[in-house]
C-alpha cells in the first residue's frame, strides 16, 4: 500500500512539474511589441514585392531609422528619400535633381517603417497577435488595420522572430484580404550608431 502511495505521489509531482514548466515557457506577445516600440534606431536591407492582378514587381533598397534624425530610404540606384516631420526630401540620382514633398505623397514606402507600424498599435482597436511555425522557425505575427479609405491597403501583418523579436517581413493586404505588398527585412541591426549626415540632403 505504501509503495502504491509513493508511486502515486511521484506521478502527481511529475505532472505538476511538467505543468508548471509549460506555464513558465508560455510566450508573452507583449514582449515583442514592447521591444519594437523601444527601438531607438536601426538599419537593414529591404526588398519590396508588389502584387496585383496584372503583374508582380520587386525592388531592393536600404532603410535607416534614427529617432532623433528621421528615416532614410534608399531605393536601389534610383532615389534617396529622407523623411523628417511632415516632409520628404527626395534626391533623384538618375536625373541629378532634388525636391521636397509632403509626407502624404508617399502611400507605399512608409508602410515598411517599423516606427510607423508601432505608432498604429497605440491607436488600433483591432490589433491581434499570434504565433506560427514556418520552416522550423517560430514567428510572432502582429496584425492590425491601416486607417484610411484606400481599399488596396487595409491591413498589415508584421512577422517577427519569436526568439529575438527582430522583424523578418511585413505583409500588406487589401480589403479582400489579398496580399498586395510584402516588405522583407534582412541584416536587421537594432540600436546602432549612425552618422547624422545620412539624414540630410
Amino acid at each position: 500500500m505504501k509503495n502504491k502511495l509513493s508511486a502515486l505521489y511521484v506521478i502527481v509531482l511529475s505532472a505538476m512539474c511538467i505543468f508548471l514548466s509549460g506555464c513558465g515557457n508560455k510566450k508573452n506577445p507583449e514582449e515583442a511589441i514592447d521591444y519594437l516600440k523601444s527601438l531607438k534606431s536601426y538599419k537593414c536591407n529591404i526588398e519590396i514585392r508588389t502584387k496585383n492582378d496584372r503583374q508582380s514587381l520587386n525592388y531592393e533598397g536600404k532603410l535607416y531609422y534614427d529617432g532623433k534624425n528621421g528615416t532614410r530610404f534608399e531605393l536601389g540606384d534610383d532615389r534617396v528619400l529622407v523623411y523628417k516631420g511632415n516632409n520628404i526630401f527626395v534626391k533623384d540620382l538618375k536625373n541629378n535633381s532634388q525636391y521636397t514633398t509632403d509626407e502624404s505623397y508617399d502611400k507605399t514606402y512608409k508602410l515598411s517603417f517599423i516606427k510607423n507600424f508601432t505608432d498604429l498599435i497605440y491607436s488600433n482597436e483591432s490589433i491581434k497577435t499570434y504565433f506560427k511555425k514556418l520552416d522550423e522557425k517560430e514567428y510572432e505575427i502582429i496584425e492590425l488595420e491601416i486607417p484610411g479609405d484606400n481599399l488596396n491597403i487595409q491591413r498589415a501583418a508584421l512577422y517577427v522572430s519569436a526568439r529575438d523579436y527582430l522583424p523578418q517581413w511585413m505583409i500588406v493586404y487589401d480589403s479582400d484580404y489579398k496580399e498586395v505588398l510584402r516588405f522583407v527585412y534582412t541584416d536587421f541591426k537594432p540600436n546602432v550608431q549612425m552618422d547624422s549626415k545620412l539624414f540630410t540632403m
